[in-house]
């Protein structure tokens, strides 16, 4: 378990303040949400939070390598695609026309409604 605030940089940085944040012995990041009432950019929200926590993940003369994976969980107690009627979506960076080619694996969001 790690410390649930993502800080920040910059003095005028948004705070950011997940409800569970982790890390296994690998170096794989995990982010959960979960989230009671509706929000009109939970999308946006989520994909903020996940991409500080990559983003935060590399130092200095890191090579990108050495960025970790990041699984991003979030329970959402509304119905966040309406025209969808699985209760699991997952997300990830591939291309468009051919899904099978995909430009990264460290991409990974969940959402569980």
């Amino acid at each position: 378990m790690l410390n649930p605030e993502l800080p920040k940089k910059f003095h005028k940085d948004k705070l950011s303040i997940l409800d569970i944040r982790a890390e296994d012995i690998s170096g794989t990041q995990f982010l959960i949400e979960m989230q009671a009432s509706s929000s009109a950019f939970f999308g946006e929200r989520v994909l903020y939070y996940w991409s500080k926590l990559f983003s935060g993940s590399l130092k200095e003369g890191a090579p990108y390598s050495s960025l970790p994976k990041v699984y991003s969980f979030n329970f959402v107690n509304f119905n966040l695609f309406p025209n969808s009627p699985k209760i699991h979506s997952v997300f990830r960076i591939s291309e468009d026309e051919s899904l099978e080619i995909v430009l990264t694996d460290k991409f990974e969001i969940h959402i569980l409604t």
